[in-house]
């Protein structure tokens, strides 16, 4: 073959075949779409909530005597109950103090009003926020813990889900007393209660500092780790503080929440669109929500669709401490793990598409995860078509002319690099073709055509009454680097014209002159014989005659 470079000088030498190449085209992988970006975590999806404010005004009331706005109520161990140790109290910042009725029992004034404070600290600074107190002007006894448990609260797990719990907190006294409150969380299932796994909150050692009159508030929101129900059913909150000592371990709390932090699984492919017999990579990913709470255990299987496998080598990208087994037709994930503070994480599978067509990936099935993910990718197949004519297309004699025209199609869905044309000539021709001559491309794209000739000079030994068929081949790259092929036959009739031979004609005898002798000799003349002929038929007329008298 000839390359590009070269093929403009070959032009009008004379071969005994022709080729172009056109180049090594630089033709991208394609205009393919960057994956997308893991979407930004979602808020925890709000189960419960208890803020105290259901029908209460500044009169003090008993925690046991509150009823929700959900119809929820509530109880806790005597201890955190007792009004004279100043705990299990509904009270306000405003109007409430000094503290009458239930409240009564709580009768230290400066204890009522650290109290008030730290309910407009909670209700960042209203001056009708509801808190519970838990205030503690004695100490408890060893295991009374149970700070509140809800009843009646219409909470409902879901199986394998993740629920997580948080608690509004304002301490006071924390530089100057030992004793901190130490909070966690658990539900009451009906098969026991179960307890939130990880370190319980600390106010005095993780609060922010607020300064009220003088005198430091720890304060803020403390959420739970999150836990995962292995059965769907009903449950009740509970919450417990595991100091109960007195010396300090003054606080009040608000804002009772519980949530599903249950994390959600998408799906997306590298790329929207990729050549057919290709690989394109898989991405599996496990977003937190936005909490940020860890997450362990959750798993899925990725039935792929059909026509979609495992790629032989599948290249397995895992940062989901996750068992990752894929082959075939499956992804199979087990024992996923989103790290404390991780907003995300991905596995990441290549498969290929056998055949083109679009192809959607549904996920169904998954344990401990939500969301509908799928995905969708489409396989282009690369195609191309020569076409080849001749013209004259009959030749009667040697030194004429043929041009071959040669049409490459793309008729495929990617573009074409490296293409190339080769023609030896006809089968058993004696003449002379000549070098394809091709316009230079950069590439061929979609739809595109490419059109070459060659000329082709007969010799005498071509003109033999027998057709002069030959087959033009050609080659193209897809961006992936497929080698396709295609080929092109055409036809020359010869026709065998026989020389022109020139048949002798007779020469006419000369008629003589007027008043000529008549010739002798081998010659007679024409009038003569005429006569001789008329005189011998009047006699044989008249023989019959007079034998016809007798």
């Amino acid at each position: 073959m000839l390359d590009l470079r070269t093929k403009r000088a070959a032009i009008g030498l004379l071969l005994p075949a022709a080729a172009v190449a056109l180049g090594a085209l630089a033709v991208p992988a394609a205009a393919f779409a960057a994956p997308p970006a893991p979407a930004a975590p979602a808020a925890p999806s709000l189960v419960f909530e208890e803020t105290f404010e259901n029908n209460v005004g500044s009169a003090v009331t008993s925690l046991t005597d509150y009823v929700g706005a959900s119809g929820a109520t509530y109880t806790a161990d005597p201890f955190w109950l007792d009004a004279a140790a100043c705990n299990g109290l509904v009270v306000q910042h405003d109007g409430s103090v000094p503290f009458t009725g239930a409240g009564a029992a709580c009768s230290n004034p400066p204890s009522q009003a650290r109290l008030s404070e730290l309910a407009q600290v909670l209700g960042d600074g209203s001056g009708t926020n509801h808190v519970v107190a838990a205030y503690t002007d004695a100490n408890g006894p060893a295991g009374a813990n149970l700070l509140s448990k809800s009843a009646d609260s219409g909470i409902v797990l879901k199986k394998d889900h993740y629920y997580a719990a948080s608690i509004d907190i304002a301490e006071v006294n924390c530089a100057i007393a030992s004793a901190h409150s130490t909070i966690q969380f658990g539900l009451q299932l009906p098969s026991g209660e179960v307890v939130f796994a990880g370190a319980p909150s600390v106010a005095c050692d993780t609060g922010h500092s607020v300064d009220v009159g003088g005198r430091e508030v720890r304060t803020g929101t403390f959420r739970s780790s999150a836990f995962q129900a292995d059965a769907a059913g009903a449950a009740e909150l509970v919450v417990r503080n595991l100091q109960t000592s007195g010396g300090g371990n003054d606080f009040a709390y608000d804002n009772i929440r519980f949530y599903d932090v249950t994390p959600t699984l998408s799906k997306s492919f590298s790329q929207d669109t990729v050549e057919a017999g290709q690989p394109v990579t898989l991405n599996l990913t496990v977003t937190n929500t936005s909490e940020l709470g860890a997450k362990s255990g959750w798993s899925f299987t990725d039935n792929l669709p059909a026509g979609i496998v495992v790629a032989p080598t599948p290249n397995i990208a895992n940062d989901c401490g996750a068992e990752v087994n894929a082959e075939d037709g499956a992804v199979e994930v087990s024992g996923g793990k989103l790290a404390q503070g991780a907003t995300s994480c991905t596995i990441s599978v290549d498969v290929v598409i056998g055949e083109g067509g679009s192809y959607t990936n549904v996920i169904e099935g998954a344990s401990g995860l939500i969301g509908a993910p799928t995905a969708t990718v489409r396989a282009l197949v690369p195609a191309f078509e020569l076409t080849k004519s001749v013209s004259p297309s009959v030749v009667t004699k040697a030194g004429e002319h043929v041009t071959y025209t040669f049409v490459v199609a793309n008729t495929g869905e990617l573009p074409l690099h490296d293409i190339a044309i080769a023609d030896p000539g006809p089968v058993g021709g004696t003449g002379t073709m000549g070098a394809i001559d091709c316009p230079e491309v950069e590439a061929l794209d979609v739809d595109e055509t490419l059109t070459c000739t060659a000329d082709y000079v007969t010799a005498a030994g071509d003109i033999t009454g027998t057709p002069l068929k030959n087959v033009a081949s050609a080659t193209a790259l897809s961006p992936a680097g497929t080698e396709l092929g295609a080929s092109a036959a055409a036809s020359i009739d010869t026709k065998v014209i026989p020389p022109v031979t020139e048949t002798p004609q007779p020469t006419a005898s000369p008629v003589p002159a007027k008043g000529a002798l008549a010739t002798t000799g081998g010659d007679v003349p024409v009038g003569l014989g005429v006569a001789a002929v008329a005189l011998v038929a009047i006699g044989l007329t008249l023989t019959l005659l007079r034998r016809a008298r007798a």
